[in-house]
């Protein structure tokens, strides 16, 4: 038998509050670590924004935008990769050539 992973709470609110909110702050413990499930008895752990990014796409959303206002300003957006397709870096390296 298998133990599962317990979702942070927060996840857990951002995603059954999604559909009515389109705007989250998250504050406090960002630069921890969470666990990701990717198959059974497989897990990654990732930093904060990995792993909105990842449970945002396997909730469907296309999207992420983060700002870190505190460290500097800026509004990088995020567009969550399909399978197959080519990464955010390899994306924004191609669109500034």
């Amino acid at each position: 038998m298998t133990a599962q992973i317990a979702k942070p709470r927060w996840i857990r609110d951002l995603l059954r509050f999604l559909p009515l909110k389109n705007q989250f702050v998250l504050s406090g413990n960002v630069r921890d670590h969470f666990p990701l499930a990717l198959a059974p008895g497989a897990v990654q752990v990732l930093p904060l924004v990995p792993y909105v990014c990842a449970k945002l796409r396997l909730a469907g959303e296309q999207h992420f935008s983060k700002t870190a206002c505190p460290q500097r300003f800026g509004l990088p957006v995020f567009a969550l990769p399909l399978k197959g397709s080519a990464s955010i870096k390899q994306r924004v390296r191609s669109n500034r050539a």
